[in-house]
């Protein structure tokens, strides 16, 4: 889940994610979409079926709010990055 916190974070190396639209570039919500149903299918489906190529195991449900903070707090660092290196090479 990190990765689509950071393709949040990497539309610009400099600029935070938080100044651009977030509907101003719809490949990247396709992008993400595929994503998270690829993932869906590949950690929930296929380890019910006899084509479990990966061998993966369901992700039990409450460990979900643990990724997700982990993921998030994987943005809060880029972009603490962004500001800290933002603020210093503009001295």
């Amino acid at each position: 889940m990190i990765h689509i916190f950071y393709l949040i974070t990497a539309r610009s190396i400099t600029e935070s994610a938080f100044t651009f639209s977030p509907i101003s570039n719809k490949w990247i919500w396709l992008g993400i979409c595929v994503t998270i149903v690829s993932q869906l299918i590949i950690v929930y489906v296929l380890p019910n079926t006899r084509f479990n190529l990966l061998k993966t195991a369901p992700i039990p449900l409450d460990w979900w709010w643990l990724i997700m903070l982990f993921a998030f707090g994987g943005f809060i660092i880029i972009e603490m990055e962004k500001w800290i290196s933002k603020r210093f090479t503009a001295k």
